[in-house]
């Protein structure tokens, strides 16, 4: 049945190899692993972009609209397929999309239903990149196959790769990992950030999502913030939801906010909301709120703060300041209110940083902050579940 498992994204395909039988030999099947691959330069035909990578491209890499295709031999039954964006994508939304595109063509080729389950979700950060993977098995019938993916965010454009054999699971993590470790683009130049941020979220012990912050300075001293986030988590055994959101913030030099854009796409719900000076006082908010209009305006008890000024409030703290209160505008829960931000150290520095507690309206996030006020950790209760925000790779200082 190799012939009826095959990926279409952006219109690409590749075979699917898979396994017939009980569980047991799906099981058995997952297992195992390719031979190490000799090291391998690929390059994009105009120079765009080069790696190295534990394998080799079949044949030239092929653009579409989007991005470049190609395909690699890792030691497996069937190729890893990769498309290299030519833009940022939605990490979460991407893996999402692509596994309903891969179900629905199995099914359609198969000419019955599908049955799969969600194997595994995980999310990091290689080189400073951060990533997210989202692996599948599947059954037609006694029939039994895996489709594994990884999709990651470098110098602002991503990659995104599948591969359908069962198994194979540390050598298509080896393959991403060289992948995107020594991947550049030689002729790109992009402002230079003065802080760079990636963080890891959980929901209990497990990894579900990325956040990745950049500050770059423009030349009137004005701060750019870009922040992005993705995450999957699995509404229940056969499907996963997706949330993927982009705020970028216009700020002055001590983090009172200019203006502010944000966007998100959660399970399917539209939000793109602006935000700006009111004429008078206040502040103007327009757009999409979870697909619906939204206008409003409301009022701030002084000027708003921004991720900039929250982090300067991370240094002060840091420094032996108790209290200190902002307010923010948060667009995801309530954008048409300011929310109050009050900072409180928690008690005294330990092994693993300084406490920080931050009252934001009727929630409490925990903080831990390193000796110089940079982030290390968050976390923070909603009921009886508990999400963390762990802080795995930055770059230079605020």
């Amino acid at each position: 049945m190799g012939g009826i498992c095959r990926i279409l994204v952006v219109a690409a395909f590749f075979g699917c190899a898979s396994v017939s039988g009980d569980s047991t030999g799906l099981l058995a099947m997952l297992e195992r692993e390719a031979p190490a691959s000799a090291m391998n330069p690929i390059e994009h035909p105009t120079g765009l972009f080069r790696a190295t990578v534990p394998g080799r491209l079949l044949a030239a890499l092929v653009d579409s609209d989007n991005s470049a295709f190609g395909q690699f031999d890792i030691g497996a039954e069937t190729p890893v397929a990769c498309h290299f964006f030519f833009d940022r994508v939605d990490l979460a939304s991407t893996l999402v999309r692509s596994s309903d595109v891969i179900v629905g063509l199995i099914a359609a080729e198969a000419g019955v239903e599908v049955q799969r389950a969600v194997e595994r979700v995980d999310a990091g950060a290689i080189a400073g990149s951060p990533f997210l993977s989202l692996d599948w098995v599947f059954w037609i019938g006694t029939t039994g196959g895996e489709i594994k993916q990884r999709a990651a965010n470098r110098f602002g454009r991503t990659v995104y790769c599948a591969h359908d054999s069962p198994g194979y699971a540390k050598s298509f993590e080896r393959f991403f990992a060289s992948l995107i470790e020594t991947l550049e683009y030689p002729g790109e130049r992009t402002p230079e950030a003065f802080y760079r941020e990636v963080s890891v979220t959980s929901i209990g012990e497990q990894r579900v999502g990325v956040i990745e912050i950049t500050f770059v300075r423009d030349h009137a001293g004005e701060v750019r913030a870009e922040k992005f986030s993705s995450a999957l988590t699995a509404s229940t055994a056969n499907s996963v939801r997706a949330n993927d959101a982009y705020q970028v913030e216009w700020s002055h030099p001590n983090g009172d906010l200019v203006n502010a854009h944000y966007a998100a796409l959660d399970d399917g719900a539209v939000t793109e909301l602006r935000l700006t000076p009111a004429r008078g006082s206040g502040w103007s908010v327009a757009g999409r709120f979870r697909s619906r209009p939204l206008t409003a305006r409301f009022e701030s008890r002084g000027p708003l703060s921004s991720n900039l000024g929250e982090y300067l409030v991370y240094r002060e703290v840091a420094a032996g300041g108790d209290d200190f209160s902002l307010e923010r505008w948060l667009p995801e829960s309530d954008p048409t209110h300011a929310t109050p931000f009050d900072f409180t150290r928690a008690g005294h520095p330990g092994a693993d940083g300084i406490p920080v507690g931050v009252r934001m309206g009727s929630l409490r996030v925990d903080l831990l902050l390193t000796e110089d006020g940079r982030l290390r950790a968050a976390s923070m209760r909603i009921g009886e579940v508990e999400l963390f925000a762990d802080v795995v790779h930055r770059e230079g200082a605020i």
